[in-house]
């Protein structure tokens, strides 16, 4: 859906593709919960990288934590960035972006542990490039992780759809 959207010609709304992951806790591996999902990008400026990149947030949809044995929590997320445009490789860099700087979001604030400004390079159209990223929280909450944008000659695509996890407690009557 997303290549056609890009493909479209003028006036072509570019959109997202959220494939939503979910971690299995007795094998550790992860597994698409609902497939996937396509919305809207919001492209700032007539200049924006429109139809150019795709990108696919995966991490886990929920997870439990005991804040008092430890009290950081890191859920890893995977950001894939996806060359939809003809053109050849071309260089690219990814930014993650603090959460609290969002302040119509009703979600909880955190931190990307490591390097938030990443440079890579698009391999030819079609092709992607996955990117590995810590989201990091102190407490409970939901929180919105499509706080990204892709930098591409100066023009951007940043995410207008939220791409939450929910943070819980461990149940304590256990």
């Amino acid at each position: 859906a997303a290549a056609a959207a890009a493909e479209g010609g003028a006036g072509a709304v570019p959109t997202l593709l959220l494939e939503w992951v979910c971690a299995d806790t007795a094998t550790g591996e992860s597994a698409p919960v609902q497939g996937l999902t396509t919305v809207p990008l919001r492209v700032p400026g007539p200049d924006a990288a429109a139809g150019e990149v795709a990108v696919v947030l995966r991490h886990a949809s929920h997870r439990t934590h005991d804040f008092t044995a430890s009290p950081l929590l890191y859920v890893p997320v995977e950001v894939c960035v996806r060359n939809i445009s003809a053109k050849a490789a071309t260089a690219a860099v990814l930014e993650l972006q603090p959460a609290w700087t969002q302040e119509s979001s009703p979600a909880a604030p955190f931190l990307w542990a490591g390097k938030t400004k990443i440079q890579v390079t698009l391999p030819a159209a079609g092709a992607d490039v996955v990117v590995r990223a810590d989201a990091c929280m102190s407490g409970p909450g939901l929180f919105d992780l499509s706080r990204l944008r892709v930098v591409l000659a100066g023009r951007s695509v940043t995410c207008s759809e939220p791409s939450f996890v929910t943070v819980t407690l461990p149940d304590s009557s256990a």
